[in-house]
């Protein structure tokens, strides 16, 4: 409970948010990139399009702004290093 609290609550939301579509992406981009179908329409529908409206860059640069402007840069780090972490470690991890 406290920890949630640290993180002020939505901002693990956005975290799961941002590696489930970097999953999602790695995996859809293994599974069919050798495709004249996907290299043509599934990566800008699929991959530009659904995931990257599903994943929240956006948010996490807002979120990251307000805990720094809070004087939480302490967290502002360790949300902005989880997350491109994270989806890294997510994005390769769904190629497999």
């Amino acid at each position: 409970v406290s920890l949630v609290a640290w993180w002020g609550g939505h901002v693990w939301g956005t975290v799961l948010v941002n590696l489930v579509g970097s999953f999602a992406i790695g995996a859809i981009v293994a599974s069919a990139s050798d495709t004249t179908w996907f290299e043509s329409f599934g990566r800008p529908l699929l991959v530009i399009g659904v995931l990257g409206a599903f994943t929240t860059y956006s948010a996490f640069s807002l979120d990251t702004i307000h805990l720094y402007d809070a004087g939480r840069s302490l967290m502002a780090l360790t949300y902005v290093v989880t997350t491109v972490a994270g989806c890294l470690l997510a994005a390769k991890a769904g190629m497999y």
